[in-house]
């Protein structure tokens, strides 16, 4: 067909409204940016970290993403996994536990676990919203530990009220009691690991500021002394608690003395803490109420002497970075690298206690072995899980009932395909494929949540009754 002015126009039109809609997103996103594009942080700037331990840090700089390196051969590494692994009952059904906000090497080959969730969503149809670039997720992650500081502020203050009413004896109600004291024991957990999570943010923005420093050596001297300062600034409030305790003087002179007496108090605290869990005791109210008083008398102590076995430990550490600024470098980021695993894994705890529906989902991640199938995989994991439960399934537990009638266990396995992804590490893609899989170039990527959400409601008396219909699973009430 021949050119016509007709034709000239229309085309003409055409790139008009394609240069007017480009020019407006343009203008969209550039205003978007400069509107909410937080200050930029400088060296007047206010600490991340502050003394209340009531509020939240400021929002650190965003860092690369923690990679978690696969190494049957690194201490470290095992016992990461071993804790982690240790909170869903496994061992040998996965080679790691990850959260969606970390990366994974294995071999040569690092990836995000946030492409390999990516690909999985697009798979089953969901929609993958990407953060326009790194300004919203730096805000969601500052709204977020806003949120999760305002419920630990309420979690002390609440966990400080019990403690009063317990030792008190406020309650004459016996149930009454019991839950009060269940709500305190796991408001307790919680505070543990709240002190842990603000000295572990402290170590993790010192540290950091040695790194970034010009002169590390002088910056690690000027940590050292502060240490030393806040440690025998203790020692002096220490030693005026245990006198007034054990209404003992304590010679300035001899430390060894006070950490006696610390050590002590610390297992009588223990003891306490033992004999209160006992069920039989909440019977006896007065010596309840009388452990109680004692233990809170002890608390305050006991979490000093912490602070102080923390504070040590903290000098003798920094103190490997003066050795040689090459290596301490390298001491100072391996340590960094393990305070933020360390961070993370406080951080996700505490969500997953407060702000559950906040907290990060965890993967599992298991690294194909030659002649391995999905279906024996899924099976070393499903009896890793009732094994952890007192229940052993037999290694024919899997098998037919008889000619196309399944077992209960079968059921599940067939089902739970639907829950598990397998993924290329080379190709960087899925693998749709569920029954070939290429060793040691793959690995199979468990929701741990969705995972154990169904086997969760399981009643093993009740499996034969299981129903699947090759797409739905019904799982009958326990009896």
């Amino acid at each position: 067909m021949g050119w016509t002015k007709k034709h000239g126009s229309e085309k003409i039109f055409t790139i008009i409204v394609i240069f007017a809609i480009i020019i407006t997103i343009s203008l969209g996103i550039w205003w978007f940016w400069f509107q909410d594009k937080p200050e930029q942080e400088t060296a007047d700037s206010p600490a991340r970290i502050v003394d209340n331990p009531v509020e939240p840090p400021k929002a650190e700089p965003l860092e690369p993403e923690t990679v978690i390196r696969y190494n049957k051969d690194d201490k470290d590494f095992q016992e990461l996994m071993k804790q982690r692994k240790a909170e869903y009952g496994l061992d040998k059904g996965v080679d790691m536990i990850v959260t969606e906000n970390e990366s994974v090497e294995i071999g040569d080959t690092v990836i995000p676990m946030e492409e390999i969730l990516n690909k999985i969503r697009l798979q089953k149809g969901q929609v993958v919203e990407q953060d326009i670039g790194t300004v919203l997720t730096a805000q969601r992650k500052k709204e977020s530990i806003e949120r999760l500081f305002e419920k630990l502020k309420e979690s002390e203050e609440r966990f400080w009220e019990l403690e009063k009413q317990l030792s008190a004896g406020e309650s004459v109600n016996p149930e009454i009691m019991q839950e009060q004291t269940q709500e305190h024991a796991e408001l307790s957990e919680i505070i543990k690991k709240y002190q842990l999570y603000k000295e572990t943010l402290q170590n993790i923005e010192t540290r950091r500021q040695i790194l970034e420093s010009d002169d590390r050596q002088q910056k690690t001297l000027e940590l050292i002394k502060n240490l030393e300062e806040k440690k025998h600034a203790l020692e002096k409030e220490l030693k005026k608690q245990v006198t007034a305790k054990t209404l003992k003087d304590i010679p300035d002179d001899n430390i060894s003395i006070l950490l006696e007496a610390l050590d002590k108090i610390e297992d009588n605290f223990f003891e306490l803490e033992a004999e209160l869990d006992k069920p039989e005791i909440l019977e006896q109210k007065d010596i309840f109420q009388k452990k109680v008083r004692e233990r809170a008398a002890l608390r305050q102590i006991v979490s000093g002497y912490n602070l102080y076995k923390q504070i040590i430990k903290d000098i003798e550490e920094t103190k490997t970075l003066l050795d040689d600024d090459k290596q301490g470098k390298e001491i100072l980021e391996n340590r960094l690298a393990g305070l933020r695993i360390q961070r993370d894994d406080l951080e996700n705890f505490l969500k997953s206690k407060l702000l559950p529906d906040e907290s990060l989902d965890v993967y599992g991640v298991y690294i194909v072995r030659p002649g391995d199938n999905v279906w024996n995989i899924h099976f070393a994991f499903l009896k890793e899980y009732f094994k952890s439960r007192n229940i052993l399934l037999s290694s024919s537990a899997d098998e037919p009932l008889r000619p196309g009638v399944s077992s209960g266990v079968g059921k599940i396995l067939k089902f739970s395909e639907n829950m598990v992804y397998i993924f290329n590490l080379h190709e960087r893609r899925l693998s749709f494929d569920l029954h070939i899989i290429h060793p040691l170039s793959k690995i199979v990527v468990f929701n741990m949540g969705q995972v154990f959400g169904l086997l969760n409601q399981v009643d093993y008396t009740n499996i034969r009754h299981i129903r699947f219909d090759g797409e739905n699973i019904w799982i009958p009430a326990e009896q």
